[in-house]
């Protein structure tokens, strides 16, 4: 998704992202517990889950605003291979898209997230600060539905990383407008779906962080068409 409007302190960044798919199979992650937060069921996310958001993170910031996946009305902006990375919306307006994937796609779907890097001006410590944001996330809010169906929210954490940004990202603060390479650590929650059978499935994500300040609803119509046609 892209930087949204955040009342966090200056030098942090708070992403909140939503994204999307549709008949699921959600890859499983060690169960919190079998925790369930207002409604929602919660997991852990697995090792490969939580350094494909690592790499998701890279991906979304590999854009300008300008051609941002996070302000496209489709989700196919340069995604090829089997593992597709959802973007979500960089406001609290409602958000609606449409594309198409091919069959034997596995999709990486955020819902909200944070992240912190001193590339965008975020203090060094960033897996401190990264857990000082992800705390304002409001967990019963969160919710996912795949053809109208609820599904399980996946808790992932990176540890540190590092990512390289674009000058001009939607993540770009005044502190830091340039982008460049260094560590960053993100924290929050997503879907993972394995690919799906061909024809037309529906999502909808909804959150909110820092009380309600920032709110997300994002619902997305995928077409699954066999690979080469898409």
């Amino acid at each position: 998704m892209s930087g949204v409007p955040r009342p966090a302190p200056p030098g942090r960044t708070l992403i909140a992202l939503l994204a999307a798919a549709a008949l699921c199979l959600v890859l499983a992650g060690t169960a919190l517990g079998g925790a369930t937060k207002g409604g929602a069921e919660f997991r852990e996310a697995t090792p490969r889950q939580a350094a494909l958001t690592a790499g998701w993170w890279n991906w979304v910031a590999g854009f300008p605003a300008a051609s941002s996946p996070l302000t496209s009305e489709g989700c196919d902006t340069t995604q090829t291979g089997h593992v597709w990375f959802l973007a979500g919306s960089a406001s609290s307006d409602p958000v609606r898209r449409r594309c198409t994937v091919p069959t034997g796609t596995r999709l990486v779907v955020p819902v909200v997230n944070t992240l912190c890097s001193p590339v965008f001006g975020d203090p060094p410590a960033v897996e401190a600060c990264t857990a000082d944001l992800a705390a304002n996330i409001d967990l019963p809010s969160l919710r996912a539905w795949v053809d109208g169906r609820p599904v399980p929210i996946v808790h992932a954490t990176t540890g540190v990383f590092t990512l390289t940004a674009v000058a001009g990202t939607p993540f770009a603060t005044p502190q830091a407008p340039d982008g460049g390479t260094g560590p960053a650590a993100a924290e929050g929650y997503w879907v993972f779906v394995r690919p799906l059978p061909p024809g037309r499935h529906r999502i909808r994500v909804t959150g909110t962080a820092f009380g309600g300040a920032f709110a997300q609803d994002v619902r997305y119509c995928l077409t699954v068409v066999p690979r080469g046609k898409a």
